[in-house]
């Protein structure tokens, strides 16, 4: 969980270090990239298991009762 807690601060700064408007395709790609690591450092933090790729060293165990659905982010 800390590893994920610093990635996410760490994510947060680059977020905030690029607020402007995309002028050309490489930054648009760029923060396309930053927003889809900020959702994804985010669901595995609120994913309190392992399951396929997502693997926590800390939650090591499916767990099907309480986490066997999607998790959905709106903008």
């Amino acid at each position: 969980e800390s590893g994920l807690k610093k990635a996410l601060e760490t994510i947060e700064i680059l977020d905030k270090e690029m607020d402007f408007t995309p002028r050309n395709d490489i930054q648009i790609e760029l923060k396309n990239m930053v927003l889809v690591s900020k959702l994804i450092t985010r669901a595995a933090l609120e994913r309190k298991e392992s399951r396929g790729a997502h693997f926590r060293s800390d939650y090591p165990q499916t767990d099907d009762s309480n986490w066997k659905k999607h998790l959905i982010y709106h903008m």
